[in-house]
């Protein structure tokens, strides 16, 4: 399963820090036109995610979590 397919199917439920998370980690592993791809899919999934899920998300980037 390609990190594409894989960024897809963390997409079939609801967006978590934790999808975020996997979205980043699947992002940086990737090169070239996957990386973009996943990265508009980290953008769209950000668009749907709650603010609460957007500030935990922020606050553990930052450490504060």
């Amino acid at each position: 399963m390609s990190n594409l397919e894989k960024a897809m199917t963390l997409l079939n439920g609801p967006v978590t820090v934790e999808v975020l998370n996997g979205l980043d980690a699947l992002c940086a592993s990737s090169r070239g036109e996957e990386a973009e791809r996943i990265a508009d899919l980290w953008e769209a999934a950000l668009v749907q995610a709650s603010q609460e899920v957007i500030d935990d998300y922020h606050a553990a980037a930052l450490g504060v979590a």
